[in-house]
């Protein structure tokens, strides 16, 4: 499959072929908090360039995508439940091949993602379902990001002074990454942390990379 999206120096270029040109976005809101996603339930950097976690009107969540290998899951379906208080997303595997062969037919997996606000955070749970009828291996990953921009300067206004990062804290148990921006009397933070019902056989906190092993017709779910 072709690579979907070019990253050059810190611009991204998206294929005109690509399924990610579909700028319709799922919008949760509570209290002082919402949130803006792609109907995959991820936020990139591209598109209208507004998507992405907000509290109090500055964005701590600028980058959140989630793949099957080195892919996309393919979207099944994508609606917001409750008043604006959950995104639900139903997708599947595309064809896994290794050795030139195919050793995951699409289709075999079966991905929910659920995602709410509640209290200044954004909780996803994760649900990975074999319905296939042979155990698989398969590896998924979820990267993100944090810009801690307002929402003039997400809209294009530019800052005379901006914060500078600083440098990422150890992660403790549980959590994924600590960032931080700090400005002259001020400081923003963002803290990922990850739960999980049934823990995926590996998991590396630093490259935020899962492999997940399945018996057939099971689940796991993180989150």
């Amino acid at each position: 499959m072709a690579k979907e999206v070019i990253r050059i120096r810190d611009e991204f270029y998206i294929r005109s072929s690509s399924h990610r040109i579909d700028v319709r976005t799922r919008v949760l809101k509570q209290a002082d908090t919402f949130a803006v996603f792609d109907r995959f339930g991820d936020i990139e950097p591209f598109g209208t360039g507004e998507l992405g976690v907000y509290y109090q009107d500055t964005r701590f969540l600028c980058r959140l995508t989630l793949k099957l290998g080195k892919d996309r899951p393919l979207l099944l379906s994508s609606t917001i439940r409750e008043d604006n208080a959950v995104l639900a997303v139903d997708a599947t595997n595309a064809d896994v091949w290794r050795n030139g062969e195919i050793v995951i037919p699409q289709g075999t997996l079966h991905v929910f993602r659920s995602k709410i606000l509640w209290e200044k955070t954004c909780h996803e749970r994760l649900r990975i379902h074999n319905y296939g009828r042979a155990a698989v291996e398969f590896s998924f990953s979820v990267e993100f990001d944090a810009d801690f921009a307002d929402i003039f300067e997400v809209r294009g206004v530019r800052r005379e002074r901006r914060g500078q990062r600083i440098p990422r804290r150890p992660a403790t148990a549980g959590q994924l990454s600590a960032k931080s921006m700090r400005i002259p009397g001020h400081r923003s933070s963002l803290v990922t942390k990850r739960s999980s019902r049934r823990r995926p056989a590996h998991w590396n906190r630093r490259t935020h990379d899962s492999l997940g092993f399945l018996p057939q017709t099971n689940s796991s779910t993180i989150g």
